[in-house]
């Protein structure tokens, strides 16, 4: 009764009633065994010090045939073979202030990268007993897809109000108690609440940044730097909810 036995990494055990062979996937390495070892069907114990392309020591083998030494002649061919190999690339996920809390949306498909492999086939009679790779080239680069996501945001409900860098009660120069211009996009608020340099972003305003404080301006309420003083009278006074960005 002749067995085969196959390796994780692609070596080939030939069990028969007077020994056993060991092939790797080089034919060159093939490597007989005299009567009497002891080699079990799980177990086949090689010195993988001298042989590196060998199993591992105690490396199980998975079982591929068996069959009687009366059948057919040991048949073995090689052939090339070709196929192609698909890898799915990883998208890129960057994070947006523009959609809401982890919402998604994807700006640009992924294409998946191509490659083609040639190999080197082994058969024994219609068993394979070895694949090796010749040679292995780019037939498509492939590119990620590029996902937006909703950044994570803390929401705060406040009551703003709005004035510009000429009309600043703070102090009648513009200028900010950070020390920046007074601008569209700068907003007065309370430090123990919002911390000054905070991002935040304003619906009906857009995004803007805690770089001002004021004596009214405390807890829940933020003022609003406009353009225009008109653009400012006619905010007036509003309840809203507004995102906090982080820093």
């Amino acid at each position: 009764m002749l067995a085969l036995f196959a390796s994780r990494r692609g070596a080939v055990l030939v069990m028969a009633a007077a020994g056993a062979c060991l092939v790797a996937p080089n034919a060159a390495h093939a490597r007989p065994h005299r009567a009497g070892v002891d080699v079990r069907p799980e177990t086949f114990v090689v010195n993988v010090a001298t042989d590196p392309q060998l199993p591992a020591f105690n490396q199980p083998l998975v079982p591929l045939a068996q069959f009687s030494m009366s059948d057919a002649p040991l048949r073995v061919s090689t052939e090339m073979r070709t196929h192609r190999e698909i890898t799915r690339i990883k998208p890129t996920v960057r994070l947006s202030e523009y959609l809401a809390p982890g919402d998604r949306k994807t700006v640009r498909d992924g294409v998946a990268r191509q490659r083609v492999v040639v190999e080197r086939v082994t058969r024994w009679n219609s068993i394979v007993v070895a694949r090796q790779v010749i040679a292995r080239t780019i037939a498509r680069a492939g590119r990620a897809a590029v996902i937006l996501k909703g950044a994570p945001r803390t929401m705060l409900r406040v009551v703003a109000t709005a004035y510009t860098g000429s009309s600043s009660g703070y102090n009648g120069g513009g200028q900010t108690a950070t020390g920046a211009r007074a601008r569209y996009g700068v907003v007065a608020v309370d430090p123990r609440l919002i911390p000054l340099g905070t991002r935040l972003f304003i619906p009906g305003y857009g995004h803007a940044i805690a770089a001002d404080t004021g004596g009214a301006i405390t807890g829940h309420r933020i003022d609003l730097c406009m353009d225009s003083l008109g653009a400012a009278l006619s905010f007036g006074r509003q309840a809203m909810t507004v995102y906090v960005l982080g820093r």
